[in-house]
């Protein structure tokens, strides 16, 4: 059984869609394979955070590539 922490901390992971986040960011890294991955991972946090939206279309998508 799961302690209240950890009930916490999975209702916030599942609140706030960050493992579909996390799969959607090695997808682009794998991908897209940059030479720098820390500025190309905020550059698309930063894109993320103007469009919403794109995170859904972005991880319907991504599953077949793993």
């Amino acid at each position: 059984m799961a302690s209240p922490q950890q009930s916490r901390i999975q209702s916030y992971l599942e609140k706030n869609k960050i493992g579909p986040l996390f799969e959607e960011l090695m997808t682009k890294l794998i991908t897209e394979t940059p030479d720098h991955p820390i500025p190309f991972l905020i550059d698309h946090l930063q894109t993320k955070q103007d469009s919403p939206g794109k995170l859904h279309r972005a991880f319907s998508g991504s599953a077949a590539l793993w």
